[in-house]
């Protein structure tokens, strides 16, 4: 665990009573304890240097320490260590680390807010590289550990590249690059970003590539703790090429890259982060250290999409891989929630004559792994794998694999997962003469390499359609599996497992090994619901065939939500193991505004009446309809009226 070794002085050093950077300076020249006892900016016209252990707090007061856009706010030499409390640490500038500068001791900041601080290689004269950037408003070569902080709209950006056949310059973490071990405890990232510096033109437009970008929050080479925190709104660009004949650099991690070390991330919201480059690698995280352990956390609304493979005419698209999670190194999944990710193909660009270059893959939407990939007790719902869109002629759109997860090499475990309503999408042909869609492939799953096991799976309402969204002109792609595609050369075992209920491209395509499956078929579910446990399950009615009816020596020790299997005389097929009657549960999708009203999908158990209500002030409700879903539970409606605010609810009959 990386926790600051250095203990807090004891020594009182005295007060800042003036809101003034002499005051300040001052006060910090021998370190121990300062305390500021005054409100206001401090606004810095150099970096504040830290030679002893020193202890800054402003604890019950108001105080920003400015970088003023044009200096860094503290150096901490090797040797001494810093606490900071109570602070905000606004607008530092500096090449490396905005706001702090670790260079090799114990950093802990508890209650501090990092706002505005950037981080920016050098745009070099003629004939030169643009210089490497990191940790738009902390870098730090020691141990660093944070506690209840805030990070806000801190970004870094490699330099640009200039003259010939010179490149931009990398980017690494947009909040906090740390190579000496990370602690982060309650701390929230907000809309930070990471940029990569843009390459030189070059000659006759050739030019080197863009530069790659690793973490829109925080990028860490080395051991890292994670618990209860919140990324939300980070975004991860790779740097884009001056000439028209190369490509964008890669983007690794929208919010968090992890580039080494051994990392444990807990009870953390990942949310609305984005990755982008030629290969855009994991919405939320890319992991490609020593080993992760990820356990209850959501990774939600999380975005991976690829570029063209050159801004020439004679390249296709490049991956968009991992919506939530792209892994790279041995991972374990437990307990965890992964809803509405996406990743999408790089488009495919269009030749001089008019041919075009097929569009790039997306795979897995909520998950791509090319590592040893343990994944256990979780929930991977409405998530999307898009093929990349084709703007040429005569040329397919990308091909999607896996809509909640795709194994891309190595092993993978699956065990206790429920796979709920994830599409694989193949992306649109030329809008012109239309040519094909781009398969789609395992809509909850697929296998395009490697060795996967299943064990005690629901999956459920997946497809895998080569229908692209939005709307599209040309033949439809290849639908293989709306369930489960295996289109590897090596093994998939399914055992104890459901796959049925698939929107699109049947149930199951490929081979596969193993038994006491309900394939197809109607295993009588209810819908996804809170039945209890840290993740939303797919119960089993009374009079389900899964009921009793698993392989008692492959079934885990318990299901999803972590009871005890097996409840009656063997243990049930799926997720979930029987223990009771449950109530019945309704859920409305995100509603969707269209030219005849509002498209609503309204999830729940089949052939139980509900009504659907709305109201303007929900003081007063009104039927829309009296409806029941039919297999595998649930339905689409409309409401005909539009109105600027509209509010709807599910009500028993």
């Amino acid at each position: 665990m990386a926790i600051a070794l250095c203990a807090q002085p004891v020594y009182s050093a005295g007060t800042v009573t003036n809101c003034t950077e002499p005051c300040l300076r001052a006060a910090l020249v021998d370190g121990g304890q300062v305390k500021i006892l005054c409100d206001g900016t401090i606004a810095l016209s150099a970096p504040l240097i830290i030679t002893n252990a020193t202890s800054l707090d402003a604890s019950d007061h108001q105080v920003v320490l400015s970088g003023n856009g044009a200096v860094r706010v503290f150096e901490i030499r090797f040797g001494a260590c810093l606490w900071l409390t109570n602070l905000v640490l606004a607008d530092g500038t500096n090449n490396n680390g905005g706001a702090i500068f670790n260079e090799g001791t114990d950093v802990f900041c508890d209650g501090c807010v990092f706002m505005g601080n950037q981080a920016h290689g050098a745009d070099v004269p003629d004939n030169a590289s643009g210089e490497p950037a990191a940790g738009g408003a902390i870098l730090s070569y020691g141990s660093l550990t944070l506690v209840n902080c805030v990070f806000a709209t801190n970004r870094v950006a490699g330099g640009t590249g200039s003259g010939g056949n010179y490149g931009g310059g990398e980017a690494r973490g947009g909040a906090i690059y740390a190579e000496g071990g990370l602690l982060l405890s309650n701390v929230v990232f907000l809309n930070n970003e990471c940029a990569g510096g843009r390459s030189g033109r070059g000659e006759t437009g050739w030019g080197p590539n863009g530069a790659d970008a690793f973490g829109g929050a925080v990028c860490c080479t080395s051991n890292l703790d994670v618990f209860n925190c919140v990324f939300r709104g980070n975004v991860t660009s790779a740097g884009w090429p001056g000439g028209w004949r190369a490509h964008r650099g890669n983007g690794y991690g929208g919010a968090l890259a992890i580039a080494g070390g051994t990392a444990w991330i807990c009870g953390t919201l990942f949310e609305s982060n984005s990755v982008s480059g030629c290969a855009g690698l994991g919405g939320a995280i890319w992991h490609s250290g020593d080993y992760l352990l990820l356990s209850n956390s959501t990774l939600r609304a999380n975005e991976a999409s690829g570029d063209k493979l050159s801004y020439y005419y004679d390249a296709g698209g490049g991956p968009g891989a991992g919506g939530g999670l792209c892994v790279g190194s041995p991972c374990t999944v437990l307990n965890c929630t992964f809803q509405r990710n996406r990743c999408i193909g790089g488009p495919g660009n269009q030749l001089p004559f008019g041919w075009g270059m097929p569009g790039g893959p997306g795979l897995g939407g909520a998950v791509f792994s090319t590592a040893q990939l343990r994944f256990e007790q979780s929930t991977i719902v409405y998530n999307l794998a898009h093929g990349g869109d084709q703007s040429g002629v005569f040329a397919p759109g990308g091909d999607a694999f896996g809509g909640g997860i795709c194994i891309g090499d190595d092993t993978a475990a699956l065990v206790n997962l429920t796979v709920y309503a994830n599409t694989a999408c193949g992306g649109a042909p030329d809008p012109w003469i239309g040519f094909e869609a781009g398969s789609a492939s395992g809509g909850g799953l697929c296998v395009t390499n490697g060795v996967a096991g299943l064990t005690n799976c629901t999956l459920l309402a997946n497809a895998a359609t080569g229908i692209p969204y939005p709307d599209f002109n040309g033949q439809l792609g290849e639908e293989q599996g709306g369930g489960l595609a295996n289109v590897a050369t090596g093994a998939l075992s399914v055992f104890n497992s459901i796959v049925a209920g698939s929107i699109s491209g049947g149930d199951v395509y490929g081979t596969f090994t193993g038994g006491y499956n309900l394939i197809s078929g109607e295993p009588r579910l209810a819908g996804l619901a809170n039945n209890g446990g840290p993740t939303l399950t797919v119960a089993l009615y009374l009079d389900s065939p899964a009921i009793d009816a698993a392989d008692p020596i492959s079934a885990p020790p318990v299901d999803q939500r972590g009871v005890a299997r097996p409840f009656g005389f063997a243990p049930d097929i799926g997720a979930f193991e029987w223990n009771g009657p449950v109530p019945a549960q309704f859920y409305i999708h995100t509603p969707v505004l269209t030219d005849t009203g509002c498209a609503l999908t309204v999830y729940g158990p089949p052939d139980v009446l509900y009504r659907l209500q709305a109201s303007d002030d929900l003081a007063e409700w009104s039927d829309i309809c009296t409806n029941q879903n039919s297999w595998p539970g649930f339905s689409h409606l409309t409401d005909p009226i539009l109105a600027p605010a509209r509010f709807y609810r599910i009500v028993s009959p």
